[in-house]
């Protein structure tokens, strides 16, 4: 496994836990349900006016901070949100 695989296992397992601990984390799930706009990732999703609540943005929002802080940048940043996505929607 390289350690880029590796980085991506531990820091997939700990912005979950971060989400599952976080006050807003049934809206942060939602969001992961939801999935981001047709043909869209979850960055690029964020420019559609009318597909997210206000609620969902400010959620993403709070996630892209933690993805970001965590070197998940450009094509990283995706990669992280449907790590992230994958895991939480196996646990249910």
């Amino acid at each position: 496994m390289s350690t880029l695989e590796e980085k991506l296992i531990t820091d997939t397992a700990l912005l979950v836990d971060k989400i599952k601990s976080h006050p807003e984390s049934n809206t942060m799930k939602k969001v992961f349900q939801k999935g981001p706009p047709k043909d869209k990732g979850y960055m690029w999703g964020l420019r559609d006016p009318d597909y997210w609540t206000e609620n969902e943005k400010i959620a993403i929002n709070i996630m892209h901070k933690w993805v970001l802080e965590k070197g998940w940048e450009s094509s990283g940043y995706s990669i992280m949100f449907r790590s992230i996505e994958k895991q939480l929607l196996s646990e249910n």
